[in-house]
């Protein structure tokens, strides 16, 4: 069981996969101007 999960970050999540039409819905999940960033993290310590 994930214990940071909660049902309150779950709707809030559909409804940017639906609206950006995203497929997959994960956490932690950064989407910028409907574009999903799945490396974040990475292009972060790069700048």
């Amino acid at each position: 069981m994930d214990r940071f999960a909660a049902p309150a970050y779950t709707h809030p999540q559909c409804e940017v996969a639906v609206n950006n039409r995203m497929r997959n819905i994960y956490t932690p999940q950064v989407v910028v101007n409907g574009r999903d960033w799945p490396q974040w993290g990475n292009a972060q310590s790069r700048i």
